[in-house]
């Protein structure tokens, strides 16, 4: 009787878990097939020229088709059409993928991190859902400060604070709390918030415009003044969006490999770089000089000098009046000399040089005001040609063209030491060291070794 009654119920509880079971499903099944489908979204073929783009956005339409009802489907071919900018496809995409699997939250955040610029308010939506569902571990952080920067866009900075949490560990989350904490009134927190910020590379510069910010309102002006200055020395930084990034990957078009390829060259990744490329630089009848001239770009960063004058030579074949294949070709024979000279191979040396000026000048006729060639060529004629006089007028119209770039000041304060122009060179290197972002030393290391300390 006993064995019964246990067997019996055994026999309940797995009945029951079945039930539960077979329910949990239906709902599911239920939910998913209540969600209305849109029209599978088809751009004009005539938006794609390239066969390979145009098979590419077949394909993933394709996988549409046969899964109507797939959110990874619907994903990623919104992916797809994100790459090639057809973005109200794009969105509707996304969108359709957000409905059919809720607690993914890949998709939400693909469609607010777009519309942010345009529409923040709709963006915010979209992010909410995105961070209450589930993204890889190493995006959650993006996801956080993505909304952050939605709800400042949107005039809600303190629902950003709120969406931060109180204690922001990343670079980026602790830079939109210092944005939220100003909007609000709070600079104390702000200071707080920014307080190593500006040792970040991806941070520094938006750090210290919100520091010159709070030093104005406080009646600091002239240390805002200087602040302001710092920035401007510092490029502005991308940060990285485990989502979004690998979009641009996606992208198969000329355009977009070339995009791509520069991100990787930035990236440290000449060689997947190059791979890029390549392929783009076969056509003998091509009449775009860019692939030459990335190809030249990467080759120089893998040490390969020759192979990059080859590709730059091609650029210029395809476009003589290409100004970053000139520039880049008197930029190489610029460091070959330089090679050279410190070999104490003197005579081979300023033909690396001679040869750097003539391309320069090719740069400089494209465009008279080009900063890096007046400067490249100003060192060449000053310190390996024998030109010192020209070289300098050359410094000094770059400092005046360029005055919050610390090379000019450095270049033109060293040339002036060596000259023993000490006083002019104090000056330089004074406002160089200013303008020097942290880490940065060289300046000061030239100052220090400028004259004896009697002399200075």
């Amino acid at each position: 009787m006993i064995g019964r009654l246990r067997g019996r119920k055994v026999w309940i509880a797995l009945t029951t878990v079945c039930i539960v079971v077979v329910a949990g499903v239906s709902i599911t099944v239920w939910q998913t097939r209540r969600v209305p489908l849109p029209p599978i979204p088809h751009p004009d073929p005539s938006s794609f020229t390239d066969r390979e783009v145009q098979q590419d956005v077949a394909n993933a339409a394709r996988k549409v088709e046969l899964e109507p009802r797939s959110a990874a489907a619907w994903g990623e071919y919104g992916i797809v059409l994100r790459a090639y900018r057809q973005h109200p496809e794009a969105d509707l995409c996304f969108q359709t993928a957000a409905d059919l699997d809720p607690n993914d939250g890949r998709w939400p955040y693909l469609l607010g991190h777009h519309l942010v610029e345009t529409d923040p308010e709709s963006a915010v939506v979209w992010l909410q859902r995105a961070a209450g569902g589930t993204v890889p571990a190493d995006a959650r952080d993006t996801v956080q400060a993505r909304l952050a920067e939605a709800l400042l866009a949107a005039g809600r900075p303190a629902d950003a604070l709120i969406a931060l949490g109180s204690d922001p560990k990343s670079p980026r989350t602790r830079l939109a709390a210092a944005r939220a904490a100003m909007a609000t009134g709070d600079d104390r927190a702000a200071a707080e918030f920014l307080d190593d910020l500006t040792d970040n590379p991806l941070a520094a510069r938006k750090a210290l415009l919100l520091q010159a910010e709070i030093c104005r309102r406080q009646g600091r002006t002239s240390y805002a003044d200087y602040l302001g200055e710092r920035a401007a020395t510092i490029p502005e930084g991308s940060w990285p969006d485990p989502l979004a990034d690998p979009i641009r990957s996606r992208d198969r078009s000329p355009g977009g490999r070339l995009d791509e390829a520069a991100r990787l060259l930035r990236a440290g990744r000449p060689v997947q770089a190059e791979q890029l490329l390549r392929p783009l630089t076969t056509d003998p009848a091509s009449t775009d000089p860019r692939p030459f001239v990335g190809l030249g770009e990467v080759r120089a960063a893998m040490g390969d000098r020759k192979g990059a004058l080859t590709a730059l030579t091609e650029a210029i074949r395809v476009d003589p009046n290409n100004l970053a294949a000139n520039y880049q070709t008197g930029l190489l024979h610029f460091e070959i000399g330089e090679q050279l000279w410190a070999a104490g191979r003197a005579d081979t040396a300023r033909n690396e040089f001679r040869q750097a000026v003539v391309w320069l000048d090719k740069a400089l006729t494209v465009s008279p005001d080009f900063g890096k060639a007046l400067l490249l060529k100003g060192a060449a004629l000053h310190r390996f040609l024998g030109r010192p006089e020209e070289g300098l007028a050359l410094l000094r119209r770059f400092v005046q063209l360029r005055p919050e770039a610390v090379e000019g000041h450095l270049l033109l304060g060293q040339i002036l030491a060596e000259s023993g122009q000490y006083t002019a060179a104090t000056a330089s290197l004074r406002r160089a060291a200013e303008l020097a972002p942290n880490g940065d030393h060289r300046a000061v290391d030239a100052l220090a070794k400028l004259a004896p300390p009697g002399k200075r």
